[in-house]
């Protein structure tokens, strides 16, 4: 698992190398560059971290990745391990071509892979009933057939659920701090209450240990040509609280709303349409305080849209405010109803 958000500090511009590194990637592998798709930044365009290129490789479509964060573990054996514990035969990740991993001395990997020239599995934030249910059926089939082993470590052993929260809130809240653009909106000690609300509530609620997953299932994320689905983001296999994954997709549906007339009763009448297919998937449905666990989680989101995510966006000033008075409530209706939505 590659800890992306926790390098905001550490992380130099990697496309200061750019033109030297791509130049000996593509001197030695002959991959033709078309053009760049991509830029994995840690919230600020000074801290690229990888950058990927659409291009051509043996005469086929292809992708070149420059990875220049180090990771936790290289993108390639990712690959590699997932097709070794894949069970399912609808349900993979791009073919790997070519491959260095990352090394102290180039300061640099890369991996050059199968182009997926396919359809997102829906385009947020508005999914329709037909989507939706598509998504669950997707989720139902990683669910039982893609999490056979895992393939990552855990950062930290024997962790619980509940403190790997309270752990990651504490980076989220430094950074926010460090960048101070919820501190022009509301006051200092009014960010510590609701971290500290959350906290509490979190250490009090979230029980178990972390589970295996993909972290960063959004509809991005996911390709469907009709008959197999195709994984990308995967750096962010990782361990996370049970159902995160189910969620994170429905976190980037709600901040890609983009309505500054936006109601409270509209915008939970989006996340319940959402929570009733969820909570029909066989998998959730026989899991023990499934709607409690998926809950906890959508307030995970929701603290880290409010101190990141929301203010991150370019969308217009109004839109963005109205989205994070939304989040502001819904933090406090998620806390008063854990149980019941």
């Amino acid at each position: 698992m590659t800890k992306i958000v926790e390098k905001y500090f550490t992380q130099a511009d990697f496309s200061k190398r750019e033109k030297e590194v791509l130049q000996t990637v593509c001197k030695n592998t002959g991959f033709i560059p078309q053009k760049v798709i991509f830029k994995g930044v840690i919230f600020d365009k000074d801290k690229v971290g990888s950058i990927i290129y659409k291009g051509k490789y043996k005469g086929r479509s292809a992708i070149l990745k420059l990875q220049g964060l180090k990771p936790e573990m290289d993108e390639p054996e990712i690959l590699i391990a997932f097709k070794k514990q894949n069970k399912s035969k609808i349900v993979r990740l791009p073919g790997l071509y070519e491959y260095k991993n990352w090394n102290e001395e180039d300061g640099y990997g890369f991996l050059i892979t199968e182009f997926i020239n396919y359809p997102k599995i829906y385009k947020m934030p508005f999914a329709t009933d037909k989507q939706m249910q598509l998504f669950c059926d997707f989720y139902e089939e990683y669910k039982t057939k893609c999490l056979n082993k895992p393939f990552t470590k855990q950062e930290e052993e024997d962790e619980s659920a509940a403190d790997f929260v309270v752990r990651r809130v504490n980076t989220w809240k430094k950074i926010s701090d460090h960048k101070g653009l919820l501190k022009e909106i509301i006051p200092q000690n009014a960010i510590d209450d609701i971290v500290n609300t959350y906290k509490d509530f979190m250490s009090k609620n979230l029980e178990g240990n972390l589970v295996f997953c993909h972290g960063h299932l959004s509809s991005k994320d996911i390709f469907y040509n009709g008959k197999e689905f195709i994984l990308l983001s995967n750096l962010y296999w990782t361990w996370r609280p049970e159902f995160y994954d189910l969620i994170f997709g429905l976190h980037w549906c709600l901040e890609s709303l983009v309505d500054e007339n936006l109601s409270f009763q509209q915008y939970l009448s989006f996340v319940k349409k959402w929570l009733s297919y969820f909570y029909k998937i066989p998998s959730v449905a026989e899991e023990k305080d499934s709607k409690k666990k998926i809950n906890l989680m959508l307030l995970e989101r929701t603290m880290g849209a409010i101190l990141i995510d929301t203010l991150e966006k370019k969308d217009p000033k109004l839109a963005t405010y109205n989205l994070l008075n939304l989040q502001f409530k819904f933090f406090d209706h998620l806390i008063k109803n854990i149980n019941h939505i």
